[in-house]
C-alpha cells in the first residue's frame, strides 16, 4: 500500500499520533506504546474517532502495525514507538499523509530534539559522521563507511548548535 492511499481517518490518527508523542516527548521523539494507550483509555472520550479508529483493530499495537501510512512516520521496535528520521518525516509530511498542525508540533519538537542531541554531542566532545551517520567521540577516526570519520557538526562555528551543521 502506497503512502499516498492513506485514509483520511488514518491521517488523523497519525496527526494525534505525532501530537501526542511531540507534546509528550520533545526531547526524545519516541514513546511506549503502552503511554499512548493509557491516554487514550484515561484521557479520551471513548467514542471519539482517535478511540474508533483504533478499536477497528482491537488493541494499539495492531492498529499501528496494520496502518501503512502510521508506520512510514513511526517505527516500533518492542513497545518503543519512535518517529523516524528527518528525511523521512518531510517525505511523510510532502505526502500529505501528516497534517499541517501535527507537523507544526514536530518542526518545534524537532528542534528541542536536535538542540538536546547536538547539545549532547559538544558537552562530550562526540560529533555524528556524514558518511556513516553514526555518533563517535572526536579521538576516534575509523569509519566502518571510509578511512575516517567526516564530521556532520563544527561546534566552533556558533554558540547556538542549531546552526554547526556543516554543509
Amino acid at each position: 500500500e502506497s503512502i499516498s492511499s492513506v485514509s483520511s481517518s488514518e491521517k488523523k490518527f497519525i496527526g494525534f499520533l505525532v501530537k501526542y508523542v511531540c507534546t509528550s516527548k520533545p526531547k526524545d521523539l519516541f514513546t511506549n506504546l503502552d503511554k499512548i494507550s493509557k491516554h487514550m483509555l484515561d484521557k479520551m472520550d471513548p467514542k471519539c474517532d482517535e478511540n474508533l479508529y483504533r478499536k477497528q483493530y482491537g488493541n494499539l499495537k495492531e492498529c499501528v502495525l496494520a496502518g501503512a501510512g502510521i508506520m512510514s512516520v513511526f517505527k516500533l521496535d518492542g513497545t518503543s514507538f519512535r518517529m523516524r528520521k528527518r528525511p523521512v518525516m518531510d517525505e511523510c509530511h510532502e505526502a500529505g499523509i501528516i497534517p499541517d498542525d501535527a507537523w507544526e508540533e514536530y518542526l518545534k519538537a524537532y528542534d528541542i530534539f536536535m538542540t538536546n542531541y547536538l547539545s549532547i554531542l559538544k558537552r562530550t566532545e562526540n560529533n555524528q559522521c556524514a558518511k556513516c551517520d553514526k555518533r563517535y567521540h572526536v579521538t576516534v577516526t575509523d569509519c566502518p563507511k571510509g578511512d575516517s570519520h567526516e564530521p556532520m557538526y563544527d561546534f566552533d562555528k556558533d554558540e547556538d548548535v542549531l546552526n554547526c551543521r556543516i554543509e
